[in-house]
């Protein structure tokens, strides 16, 4: 029984380690829990990042003309051929301005396709960390079932086992930190859609300011895309919610079981372990459609 449920965990987990092990590991589960706030707080970052370049734009179109000896009707034929996604310069530019203002209208471009999308990738990042969080429970609860497993020769081993119970031993108050982050970062990104409308208003308010056409159209775009995306990550959030109620229910009979494998037969063990499976792997495809 006790082998049974070894072999099985040693199937379902990352890295069960061993003698007979491979040399090339993949990730336990233990390290994606260390890695996870880490690798989605990443991705926060990338999502934030057009909102934080907003006032260096803003910027740029009042000191670059002076800077570079531009004239009004110059910049503006700059900046309206960068929202185009293209990159133009007047003539006569050349040398280190023409380098300078390549570099601006490169950067000018991109930054208006990237906060023009970033309501709607706020919103896939919510989904994402979501799914982090549920993903905790799973974690620990593979972590804390390894650590009761027997040693197995060529499967288990002694080193293994004394590693599993460390891991374990640490996993609960690593899962509360990381979860902990996870919830401030949900929250945080939930306000990035509207912050994305903001950042929008503000670049579309400057352009109008320097004469550049079609800015209520951008505007417009931006506040709508915001607000449905920002209604969509609200009901994604429900629905991981839901689903995490689901998922601990079923880690927690998991969990049951490796505290007392004694007291169940074989298959027993395999139905409950496959059904925790399906019941994560259900969640994580249901949180992303």
């Amino acid at each position: 029984m006790f082998i049974s449920l070894t072999l099985l965990i040693c199937s379902t987990l990352t890295a069960c380690g061993g003698q007979g092990g491979s040399e090339a590991k993949s990730v336990s589960s233990f390290e994606q829990l260390q890695g996870l706030s880490t690798k989605l707080q990443n991705q926060f970052d990338q999502t934030m990042a057009p909102i934080t370049l907003t006032d260096e734009i803003i910027s740029d179109f009042e000191n670059l003309p002076k800077a570079l000896n531009l004239s009004p009707k110059q910049f503006k034929a700059v900046i309206n051929t960068a929202l185009r996604g293209e990159v133009k310069l007047p003539e006569g530019i050349n040398d280190e301005p023409a380098n300078k203002l390549n570099d601006f209208a490169r950067k000018l471009s991109q930054f208006k396709t990237a906060i023009l999308a970033t309501p709607e990738q706020a919103t896939a990042l919510v989904t994402r960390i979501g799914e982090g969080i549920i993903k905790v429970s799973v974690l620990v609860t593979e972590i804390e079932t390894k650590a009761k497993s027997p040693v197995v020769p060529m499967v288990f081993s002694k080193k293994d086992k004394a590693k599993a119970e460390k891991e374990a031993s640490e996993a609960k108050k690593l899962s509360e930190d990381v979860i902990a982050q996870l919830n401030d970062m949900k929250t945080k990104a939930m306000g990035l859609p509207n912050q994305a409308a903001n950042s929008i208003t503000k670049f579309s308010n400057t352009l109008k300011s320097l004469g550049i056409d079609n800015t209520d159209a951008l505007m417009k775009a931006g506040k709508n895309l915001a607000q449905e995306q920002g209604e969509k990550a609200l009901n994604q959030h429900k629905d991981l919610v839901d689903a995490a109620k689901d998922v601990k229910a079923s880690v927690k009979d998991v969990s049951k079981l490796a505290k007392d494998p004694k007291g169940a037969a074989k298959d027993t063990v395999k139905d409950v372990v496959d059904s925790a499976k399906e019941s994560a792997k259900d969640v994580a495809e249901g949180a992303t459609k």
